[in-house]
């Protein structure tokens, strides 16, 4: 099966405090998926830097597009916390789009994509149909000058926070030291 991303997009609205939002979604929501999931490669989520709503991105590699449809993964929803689904009923928006990588030019010297190490620090999404990760501002700029009227929805998104994937085991000491 071919390589596959989540993509959320969320506005905690009027009815989750901001501080609420964070707190479930860096403590228990992103753990669920990163701490315990193999599939969940890498994973990252973005503040809007245009000011547009939603103004919250999460970003997430999957191994496969068949994982949307294991056990494993549609289990988080039906065992969710108490808290998890008091929080979704009240957010304003959340709009989970799932996807097949069609291309990903993969780590650089300069970038992890959304690993922890190096990720990426600006995120554009035209349509939210596709992903481009930039360095810096100026890139996304030029960018955007150059692909003119053909973005649909063009929306542009800084880092908030890259999340270990600990269920891999490719982060070494982050139970014992990150995340005591």
């Amino acid at each position: 099966m071919p390589p596959a991303f989540l993509a959320v997009f969320s506005e905690p609205g009027t009815e989750v405090g901001l501080e609420e939002f964070q707190d479930w979604y860096d403590n228990e929501h992103v753990p669920a998926r990163m701490h315990i999931l193999k599939e969940f490669l890498s994973g990252a989520r973005f503040s809007a830097a245009d000011g547009k709503k939603p103004s919250w991105a999460a970003l997430y590699e999957i191994d496969d597009t068949s994982t949307f449809e294991k056990d494993v993964y549609t289990r988080l929803r039906v065992e969710r916390s108490i808290r998890e689904a008091q929080i979704i009923k009240r957010l304003e928006v959340l709009d989970r789009r799932t996807g097949e990588v069609i291309y990903d030019s993969g780590a650089s010297a300069m970038s992890s994509s959304f690993e922890e190490r190096d990720p990426s620090r600006v995120v554009v999404t035209p349509g939210y149909l596709a992903v481009h990760e930039f360095l810096n501002l100026d890139d996304v700029d030029e960018f955007v000058e150059r692909i003119g009227d053909k973005a649909v929805d063009l929306r542009r998104w800084n880092l908030y926070r890259a999340y270990p994937g600990i269920a891999q085991g490719n982060v070494k000491d982050a139970i014992t030291e990150n995340w005591k």
